[in-house]
């Protein structure tokens, strides 16, 4: 399928995504993003919430992110082959959005992983504990007070791999089995940090979207999402709208693919990415 834009970074296909999702290789992405139509009206595409997508775009990253609306969060299918992982958050402070029974103005983002993380730490913990290894070794070996309890969790939210830079400690001290070594080489697919964050909307201008998100909004949550940031692949948004997420991954140096099925949209995209950092301040 040839592009409609592409450059160094990103890369863009005008098209529908239940026809695109499927001619991407299985883990060709570190991630997807998807920001989905809501169902609510607000353009003449957004008159339902759509899922058909999701188990194509689970097969091409172990990361799935959809940010859903607050309305659609009991619609959500669990992608097949992953499991929930967190709900991320953002707050906007100065949003005019009101919910019925309380604050409507923030973002949430559901984030799903496959079962890589829960599956090393069962194997790592087995190993531990045949081998006599306790946490309390680990924590010694690698310097750290607690971490070892999240390296050997049987806990799917819990779960934690060890950097490199631990995990060589590790390795040295005890010459665990040598199949555990790829999955941390890879680097540590989780991140730290909160899972909501606040920000002001309305100082920059807005793209022509019905439904814009800030830019610093989308690289927060993408600087969020586990993932391995390998240098051969990025980030993949299936609903790209007016680019924001691209943006994103762009201004966080990571390559980015998009699919719009809008050629007014992706004509708005080109221009955004073909401008550069003047629109990098733009948010939808």
């Amino acid at each position: 399928m040839k592009p409609y834009y592409e450059d160094g970074d990103v890369t863009l296909y005008h098209g529908d995504c239940r026809e695109v999702l499927p001619t991407f290789a299985p883990d060709s992405f570190d991630c997807v993003f998807a920001d989905p139509p809501y169902g609510i009206g607000k353009a003449d595409w957004d008159h339902t919430f759509p899922t058909e997508w999701i188990p194509d775009a689970a097969k091409v990253a172990p990361t799935l992110a959809i940010t859903p609306g607050v309305w659609n969060l009991p619609s959500v299918p669990t992608p097949p082959g992953m499991r929930y992982r967190w709900t991320l958050s953002a707050h906007l402070r100065n949003g005019m959005t009101r919910g019925p029974l309380g604050l409507g103005n923030w973002i949430p983002c559901l984030v799903y992983t496959r079962d890589e993380w829960i599956n090393w730490t069962n194997a790592f913990a087995d190993w531990c504990d045949a081998s006599g290894v306790s946490r309390r070794d680990l924590a010694a070996a690698t310097g750290t007070s607690h971490m070892a309890a999240w390296w050997t969790s049987r806990l799917p939210h819990r779960a934690q791999i060890p950097s490199p830079e631990q995990w060589a400690k590790i390795r040295a001290r005890w010459n665990p089995p040598a199949q555990l070594d790829h999955f941390v080489q890879a680097g540590n697919p989780t991140r730290q940090g909160p899972d909501s964050a606040a920000f002001n909307v309305g100082g920059e201008p807005k793209a022509d979207h019905p439904s814009p998100k800030p830019l610093d909004v989308m690289c927060w949550f993408l600087n969020r999402l586990p993932g391995y940031r390998l240098p051969d692949r990025g980030v993949l948004d299936p609903f790209a709208g007016s680019g924001t997420t691209l943006l994103a991954a762009r201004t966080l140096g990571r390559r980015s693919v998009g699919i719009e099925v809008s050629e007014q949209y992706c004509e708005l995209v080109a221009s955004r990415l073909s401008q550069g950092d003047l629109f990098e301040g733009l948010g939808a």
